[in-house]
């Protein structure tokens, strides 16, 4: 019976087949009929295998194409691997190394000079660059002492950074058994043997744990910074190892440098140099040590200048290694300290330290003579008026009547007309005018403030003679600012404790207060046109139909399509200068042994956008930064004093929520500025100005730069709050949200909740004194509170001013607020194929 009943069951419903093979298993017969008749060409043995080219389809020629890929790919592998040891070699350009001191008694300008003295005479006028021919390398070493100002300036540059530590100081020679080891007790401390004796910990702690010895204020805050920006292939320079007796102590000390360095910074080589057989390990290190790819630098022409030269009073020529990208005449450069400028002409010029080349290697190649390039400036080259304020625009207009006209007309201003036409248009928020008022009231000192952030555009003062104060202004002054810290703090707090919490004013209709807000029944998908009621400011700066494909064809234009490639000596010449106040500006900001940094600006970098930022607060800071602070900010090469505006760093979003404080538990956040154009992933670096009492610059955030792009929506949220004062079951009435009949009707549509999770509605106004009706969606509880959301698009605000050690570049860049006459509107831009930039131009 079971047999019949399988038989029955396979007759009805078929019998089972086997899974079929798949192509890669085909049997021959099904090749050829997949192959229609088509037969795949033979090998001929004169042929090689990687020229052979079949038919597409075929396994012989899919198994070809995938030979010849992994090819090409492992040829491009290998180029990158040269192209990354070229550097310094016969083959590419010096590597620059920094000499950083993180101390105040560590010499890296004298570190830099016995690294020289083992190099060939430099007889190239240079003094810079250097050949070193026993290791066929050449290095162009600058150096700098703790100065954040150049440290920060060399890191910018560097390919290698050398952190100079001075191991030795009276501490250390006491506890180790020096000169002074007996009145500083470093026999009871230090045994025969060198072992550190167990008793007394807290002697061994400030030995063995305690960084502090080595490495000063100046110092921690420059590491900081060091790992905050694109941090180059690093190595650590011990000066004074060898003058502690005690080689046990020598070599913990030693190993306890390793241990914290290589902590800190992940990947850097510790040496110690005390003698002529270190300089040369130095040297041999500095040469032959794999550089870590800085990749902000790769398509961005940049070099250090090695000689300078003038055509006459107005035409300056620099000369130097060009790295990164190309450069043109029409491009305009950007000088570090001095601001941005026109060239004249660029052109190449013959090595001044060329390579040293064997005889017996010269022989075999003779010497090629390089065809000099030169890119004169054009009618297409990039023009500064783009910097400049537009003015002029809206003479002809008639927006609003003059106070002669209104006079004239026997007609008067409404107070209400006056209050909605200031406040927000010039990016000022009303509900900061209470303690922007008391801040004014309780600050005496206001005007000394205002000279001193508006005058130290660096991040070192060492004298405070130029605002000109007694002791007791002094004292008057840090008074002031620790009373003014104390108030920030305060509110900060309240800020974090109550998020964007606001009492309806009492005597002002919640209406007019809250003119501009408005309400969204859900922050994820409410609409918001980006178009609408653009400030004034939007009048001059630019937008981008795609901000991603603009930012890509201007760097590869800058790789590729350059007269004059990276990697070779250059000269420039930039026109626009004036020869008595440059040099008089360049002893006072950088002196005579320093050394200049110059970059060129791709396509539209020199125009003005908001410009966004992607923000990691620093360790090292622990107040919080209040949005529209006045900060220095270092943007790629160019430094910038601006007030930054905070959002959160949401991401799919098209709305982001504006953030009145960048407190330090949230770690990320988005800053955005008005400022000029930067492509590629730019290091930002945020300090607060130093002042009385804070000579030296603290780091408060640092990123990169996200995108520029005017779009970007930022809103500000208000929270309003009632209490239920009668409660039954859903229903409710609730006070103190509003204190007219008016307002609750001009609000009725606004939804509400709880802070414990209910979701309701206005119904009605009860009476004429702000109670009003509600309706929740489960019943509500006594004590509970009533939340209304309320949304604002704020805008950063226009102060910011790129640093220039010249006052007549800085002021060409400083735009006065536009007087409010008319609103702005974005303009047409180009087709869909053009380069992307369009003007926003006012209506």
């Amino acid at each position: 019976i079971g047999f019949c009943l399988n038989r029955l069951i396979h007759c009805c419903l078929g019998m089972p087949k086997n899974k079929k093979h798949k192509s890669r298993w085909a049997s021959k017969g099904e090749i050829s009929k997949r192959n229609h008749g088509r037969a795949a060409e033979k090998k001929s043995s004169t042929v090689k295998r990687h020229l052979v080219t079949t038919r597409a389809g075929n396994a012989e020629g899919s198994k070809e194409r995938r030979r010849q890929q992994a090819v090409n790919i492992r040829a491009n592998k290998r180029e990158a691997a040269l192209n990354a040891k070229r550097f310094g070699s016969h083959a590419g350009p010096p590597r620059i190394v920094g000499f950083l001191g993180v101390a105040s008694n560590a010499d890296a300008v004298l570190l830099k000079n016995n690294i020289a003295l083992h190099a060939r005479q430099n007889d190239t006028g240079s003094d810079f660059t250097y050949h070193f021919p026993q290791h066929k390398s050449r290095l162009t070493l600058l150096a700098a002492n703790p100065d954040l100002n150049r440290q920060v300036d060399i890191v910018k540059v560097s390919d290698v950074a050398v952190l100079v530590v001075k191991v030795v100081t009276d501490a250390v020679t006491a506890l180790t058994g020096g000169p002074g080891a007996s009145e500083a007790g470093g026999d009871e401390v230090i045994a025969e043997d060198g072992e550190i004796n167990a008793d007394d910990t807290s002697v061994a702690d400030s030995v063995l744990l305690k960084m502090g010895i080595c490495i000063d204020a100046v110092g921690s805050k420059f590491l900081s910074i060091l790992t905050a920006c694109g941090m180059p292939t690093t190595v650590v320079a011990l000066q004074g190892l060898s003058e502690i007796p005690n080689p046990k102590m020598r070599k913990k000390l030693a190993k306890l440098h390793v241990r914290y360095f290589t902590s800190l910074l992940s990947e850097c080589k510790v040496v110690a140099v005390d003698n002529k057989h270190h300089m040369e390990g130095l040297v041999r290190t500095l040469s032959n040590i794999k550089l870590r790819r800085v990749h902000w630098r790769e398509s961005l022409p940049y070099f250090v200048v090695e000689k300078v030269d003038w055509k006459d009073d107005h035409n300056m020529s620099v000369c130097g290694y060009l790295r990164g990208a190309g450069i043109s005449g029409n491009n305009l450069v950007h000088l570090a300290h001095f601001g941005t400028f026109e060239l004249a002409e660029a052109s190449t010029m013959e090595d001044p330290c060329p390579p040293h080349v064997p005889c017996a290697d010269r022989k075999k190649q003779p010497e090629k003579k390089t065809e000099q390039i030169c890119s004169l400036r054009d009618k297409n080259g990039e023009s500064l008026d783009w910097c400049k304020e537009i003015e002029g625009t809206l003479e002809g207009e008639q927006t609003w009547p003059t106070n002669d006209e209104i006079a004239l007309g026997g007609t008067a201003v409404p107070d209400d007309a006056k209050d909605m036409s200031d406040g927000d248009e010039s990016g000022e928020e009303l509900e900061d005018d209470a303690s922007n008022e008391a801040e004014a009231e309780s600050s005496n000192g206001g005007p000394l403030r205002a000279d001193a952030q508006t005058t130290v555009d660096t991040l070192m003062v060492t004298d405070l003679s130029f605002l000109n104060l007694t002791k007791e202004q002094i004292e008057a002054e840090k008074m002031r600012m620790a009373e003014e810290r104390k108030r920030m703090q305060g509110e900060a707090e309240e800020e974090r404790d109550y998020p964007d919490e606001m009492d309806t004013p009492v005597f002002i209709p919640a209406r007019q207060r809250f003119l501009r807000y408005r309400g969204l029944a859900s922050f994820r998908t409410s609409k918001w046109d980006p178009l609408e009621s653009l400030p004034m400011d939007y009048g001059r700066i630019f937008g981008f139909q795609n901000w991603k494909r603009t930012q890509r064809d201007c760097i590869a234009a800058s790789v590729e399509d350059m007269p004059i490639a990276a990697d070779q000596y250059v000269q420039v010449t930039i026109t626009g200068l004036d020869r008595d106040t440059f040099e008089e500006a360049y002893n006072r900001v950088i002196g005579l042994d320093g050394f200049l940094i110059l970059s060129s600006l791709r396509k539209h970098e020199q125009k003005f956008s908001v410009v966004h930022m992607n923000l990691q607060f620093a360790s090292d800071y622990d107040k919080p930064l209040k949005s529209k602070e006045s900060l220095l900010v270092h943007v790629g090469f160019r430094v910038l004093r601006c007030n930054p505006v905070y959002s959160d760093c949401s991401i799919g979003g098209d709305k982001h929520k504006y953030l009145r404080y960048f407190h330090p538990e949230l770690k990320f956040a988005t800053g955005s500025i008005y400022g000029p154009v930067q492509y590629g992933t730019a290091p930002v670096l945020m300090f607060k100005t130093p002042t009385v009492e804070q000579p030296t610059a603290n780091l408060v955030s640092f990123g990169t730069v996200s995108s520029c792009d005017p779009y970007r929506i930022l809103l500000k949220k208000v929270v309003l709050t009632g209490f239920p004062y009668k409660v039954h079951r859903k229903n409710a009435v609730v006070k103190y949200m509003f204190y007219d009949a008016e307002d609750i009707k001009w609000f009725k549509k606004v939804p509400l909740y709880t802070k414990h999770g209910k979701m309701g509605r206005i119904e009605e106004p009860v009476g004429t004194h702000g109670r009003m009706k509600c309706v929740f969606n489960t019943p509500i509880q006594q004590h509970d509170t009533v939340c209304m959301d309320l949304w604002k698009r704020v805008y950063p605000k226009w102060t910011t001013v790129q640093i220039s050690a010249l006052p007549e570049v800085e002021e060409q860049y400083t735009c006065h607020p536009f007087e409010p006459t008319a609103g702005g509107e974005i303009g047409e831009g180009p087709e869909a194929g053009g380069n992307g930039v369009e003007e926003m131009q006012e209506k």
